[in-house]
């Protein structure tokens, strides 16, 4: 993956002169990526591939695979996408299993329950798929069988979907490996705010506007977050075939509003916290930028809502 240092007032330049193309710019190098993984898929011999998605929190994983999945179906494959998140430990369960509730770890994971519905939905062509509810911290599942066509595609998105303790397939199935992620960093006045900082920055928006969860409650959480990022996730990244840079160059402009919000109601707590101090100088370099610009199936609606993919 290539990692690359954006230059704030290059990507401030580009974006006072022709906001429209420069967002284009930016998302097509983004979409560039996922049509490679897509036409492996729908120009490969095996005709029975499984795709994994994994990569950190707030990486744009479920756009990915949306986007993904419908470039598939464009091509004329059916393609089933599932979320390792259904398939957590009811909260009961997981309580008689280990101590707490750890969403970070990939013990959470039912795995022979995952294992068992990718086998019905490749041999049998239909299975009953269930869907993790956070608040009862129970699974439901849905009163239809999902359908999958002979030789379809089955996406497996999740924090945890490269590692082979939660899941792995036979050796006769295709697997593609994906592992996405904020590679890039940006660059202003001699300081880098990292692509993990900028991940800070859509979790905050996301929990803000989908979960009315304040600033703080997402940066207590974060350090958590992190550690497990580091022990469960990244060290799957090498077994990827394909790693995708999610970070989009025009997005701090489009966060600006909301965050520098965010960062004011939260300031007395957060005042000296060397993240927000950072985003709050990175914001105040950005221009002040209407969300209405984001295209529908841009992955930045995954955190800050009105997107086509719900």
């Amino acid at each position: 993956m290539n990692k690359r240092i954006i230059r704030l007032e290059d990507a401030v330049a580009a974006f006072d002169n022709d906001p429209h193309g420069y967002i284009d710019e930016c998302e097509s190098e983004y979409k560039s990526a996922i049509k490679r993984i897509s036409d492996r898929v729908l120009y490969s011999d095996t005709r029975r591939d499984v795709l994994l998605i994994s990569g950190p929190s707030s990486s744009g994983k479920s756009t990915t695979a949306e986007h993904i999945r419908r470039n598939i179906t464009d091509g004329g494959m059916d393609c089933v996408t599932l979320s390792t998140d259904d398939f957590f430990f009811d909260k009961d369960e997981m309580n008689a299993y280990v101590a707490g509730f750890d969403f970070e770890s990939p013990t959470i994971v039912n795995e022979l329950l995952l294992l068992d519905k990718v086998n019905e939905l490749l041999l049998r062509g239909e299975a009953y798929l269930p869907r993790f509810d956070f608040v009862s911290g129970r699974k439901v599942y849905k009163s239809h069988k999902e359908q999958l066509a002979p030789n379809g595609v089955i996406i497996i998105e999740g924090i945890h979907a490269l590692n082979k303790n939660v899941i792995e397939v036979g050796k006769e199935i295709d697997t593609v490996r994906v592992y996405v992620s904020t590679a890039s960093s940006i660059a202003f006045d001699g300081e880098i705010i990292s692509g993990r900082n900028l991940r800070l920055a859509r979790r905050i928006v996301r929990d803000s506007k989908f979960r009315g969860t304040p600033l703080e409650g997402t940066v207590d959480m974060w350090e958590s977050v992190c550690n497990g990022e580091d022990a469960h996730i990244a060290p799957h990244m090498e077994s990827a075939d394909y790693v995708i840079d999610t970070l989009l160059p025009y997005e701090p402009f489009m966060f600006r509003r909301k965050m520098l919000k965010l960062i004011d109601a939260s300031f007395r707590k957060y005042a000296h916290d060397p993240q927000i101090e950072a985003l709050t100088r990175l914001y105040e370099k950005c221009p002040d930028a209407d969300t209405a610009l984001i295209p529908p199936d841009s992955l930045l609606r995954e955190f800050v809502g009105g997107g086509i993919y719900g």
